[in-house]
Protein backbone atom coordinates (compact mmCIF):
# COMPACT_ATOMS: atom_id res chain seq x y z
CA UNK A 1 0.00 0.00 0.00
CA UNK A 2 1.17 3.22 -0.87
CA UNK A 3 -1.63 5.78 0.81
CA UNK A 4 0.93 8.87 0.31
CA UNK A 5 2.17 8.32 -3.18
CA UNK A 6 5.47 8.83 -2.51
CA UNK A 7 7.27 5.24 -3.81
CA UNK A 8 8.33 5.73 -7.29
CA UNK A 9 7.10 3.41 -10.20
CA UNK A 10 10.69 1.76 -9.20
CA UNK A 11 10.45 1.61 -5.65
CA UNK A 12 6.92 0.25 -6.06
CA UNK A 13 8.31 -2.63 -8.50
CA UNK A 14 11.16 -3.26 -5.63
CA UNK A 15 9.19 -3.70 -3.17
CA UNK A 16 6.73 -6.31 -5.33
CA UNK A 17 9.43 -8.33 -6.25
CA UNK A 18 10.98 -8.49 -2.75
CA UNK A 19 7.27 -9.07 -1.39
CA UNK A 20 7.26 -12.55 -4.45
CA UNK A 21 10.59 -13.40 -2.86
CA UNK A 22 9.55 -13.79 0.82
CA UNK A 23 6.51 -15.42 0.08
CA UNK A 24 8.02 -17.91 -1.92
CA UNK A 25 5.18 -16.32 -4.82
CA UNK A 26 2.59 -18.18 -2.57
CA UNK A 27 0.76 -15.13 -1.64
CA UNK A 28 -1.59 -13.05 -3.88
CA UNK A 29 -0.04 -9.61 -4.18
CA UNK A 30 -2.15 -6.58 -3.82
CA UNK A 31 -1.12 -2.96 -4.70
CA UNK A 32 -3.06 0.07 -3.57
CA UNK A 33 -1.72 3.79 -4.79
CA UNK A 34 -2.69 7.31 -5.27
CA UNK A 35 -1.87 9.63 -7.48
CA UNK A 36 -0.37 12.69 -5.30
CA UNK A 37 2.35 13.31 -8.10
CA UNK A 38 0.65 11.92 -10.80
CA UNK A 39 2.50 8.68 -10.68
CA UNK A 40 -0.54 6.66 -9.54
CA UNK A 41 -0.77 4.54 -13.06
CA UNK A 42 2.76 4.26 -13.68
CA UNK A 43 3.16 2.62 -10.00
CA UNK A 44 0.37 0.16 -10.79
CA UNK A 45 2.14 -1.08 -13.92
CA UNK A 46 5.02 -1.12 -12.27
CA UNK A 47 3.26 -3.33 -9.89
CA UNK A 48 1.70 -5.96 -12.26
CA UNK A 49 5.21 -6.12 -14.21
CA UNK A 50 6.87 -7.29 -10.80
CA UNK A 51 4.46 -9.40 -10.11
CA UNK A 52 1.17 -7.82 -8.30
CA UNK A 53 -1.78 -10.02 -8.94
CA UNK A 54 -4.31 -7.31 -7.87
CA UNK A 55 -4.56 -3.59 -8.36
CA UNK A 56 -6.69 -1.19 -6.24
CA UNK A 57 -8.29 1.67 -8.51
CA UNK A 58 -11.40 3.67 -8.99
CA UNK A 59 -12.90 5.04 -11.90
CA UNK A 60 -11.61 8.12 -12.68
CA UNK A 61 -9.27 7.93 -10.17
CA UNK A 62 -11.08 9.54 -7.73
CA UNK A 63 -9.92 9.40 -4.51
CA UNK A 64 -8.40 11.73 -1.50
CA UNK A 65 -5.98 14.22 -2.38
CA UNK A 66 -5.29 13.74 -5.67
CA UNK A 67 -6.93 10.37 -6.38
CA UNK A 68 -6.04 6.65 -6.99
CA UNK A 69 -4.97 5.09 -9.31
CA UNK A 70 -7.17 4.71 -12.53
CA UNK A 71 -8.09 1.47 -12.98
CA UNK A 72 -9.55 2.15 -16.79
CA UNK A 73 -6.01 3.72 -17.46
CA UNK A 74 -4.15 0.85 -15.69
CA UNK A 75 -6.10 -1.64 -17.88
CA UNK A 76 -5.92 0.29 -21.34
CA UNK A 77 -2.25 0.62 -20.93
CA UNK A 78 -1.56 -3.23 -19.47
CA UNK A 79 -3.58 -4.51 -22.30
CA UNK A 80 -2.14 -2.12 -25.17
CA UNK A 81 1.53 -1.60 -23.81
CA UNK A 82 2.51 -4.45 -22.14
CA UNK A 83 0.01 -7.55 -23.52
CA UNK A 84 -1.41 -8.28 -19.87
CA UNK A 85 -5.22 -8.52 -20.02
CA UNK A 86 -7.76 -7.32 -17.40
CA UNK A 87 -11.12 -8.48 -16.62
CA UNK A 88 -12.14 -4.83 -17.02
CA UNK A 89 -14.31 -4.10 -19.85
CA UNK A 90 -13.32 -1.33 -21.16
CA UNK A 91 -16.07 -0.66 -23.69
CA UNK A 92 -17.82 -0.04 -20.49
CA UNK A 93 -15.89 2.44 -19.27
CA UNK A 94 -16.78 5.84 -20.26
CA UNK A 95 -20.85 4.86 -19.29
CA UNK A 96 -19.31 4.07 -15.93
CA UNK A 97 -17.31 7.18 -15.78
CA UNK A 98 -20.34 9.51 -16.97
CA UNK A 99 -22.69 7.90 -14.25
CA UNK A 100 -20.23 8.28 -11.53
CA UNK A 101 -20.02 11.96 -12.56
CA UNK A 102 -23.66 12.52 -12.42
CA UNK A 103 -23.87 11.11 -9.19
CA UNK A 104 -20.63 12.82 -7.66
CA UNK A 105 -21.32 16.15 -9.58
CA UNK A 106 -17.86 16.52 -11.00
CA UNK A 107 -16.30 17.63 -14.57
CA UNK A 108 -13.91 15.72 -16.18
CA UNK A 109 -10.95 17.58 -18.15
CA UNK A 110 -11.46 16.50 -21.90
CA UNK A 111 -7.80 15.08 -22.43
CA UNK A 112 -8.53 12.60 -19.44
CA UNK A 113 -7.22 9.25 -21.27
CA UNK A 114 -10.11 6.47 -22.24
CA UNK A 115 -12.68 8.68 -21.21
CA UNK A 116 -12.13 12.53 -22.19
CA UNK A 117 -14.17 14.21 -25.03
CA UNK A 118 -10.62 15.45 -26.85
CA UNK A 119 -10.85 11.60 -27.71
CA UNK A 120 -14.22 11.18 -29.76
CA UNK A 121 -12.80 13.44 -32.48
CA UNK A 122 -14.84 16.53 -31.52
CA UNK A 123 -18.09 14.03 -29.99
CA UNK A 124 -19.35 14.94 -27.02
CA UNK A 125 -19.41 12.08 -24.21
CA UNK A 126 -22.45 13.80 -22.44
Amino acid sequence: MDTLAIAAPESVSYLVHELRKWTGGKAPIHFHGHNDFGLGTASAIAAVNAGAEWIHGTIDGIGERAGNANLSQIALALGLLYGVESNLRLDKVRGASNRLRQIAGYELEPWKPLVGDNLLCGKPAR
